[in-house]
């Protein structure tokens, strides 16, 4: 393979890869706002039920 070929090849890549780059980040915000979202629903009710067992 030559050099030429080899360097289209990477721009072809690129240029696919790129314009995905904010979906891809915009995708690992959102898991990551829903992983917080759980944790902090996990802990209100932890809360909840140590609170109810010492009333």
């Amino acid at each position: 393979m030559s050099h030429a070929r080899y360097r289209e090849w990477v721009l072809d890549g690129e240029r696919a890869t790129w314009p995905k780059i904010m979906a891809i980040r915009d995708q690992t915000i959102i898991g990551q706002t829903l992983e917080d979202c759980i944790q902090r629903i996990k802990r209100q009710r932890r809360k909840k039920e140590v609170s109810v067992t010492v009333s």
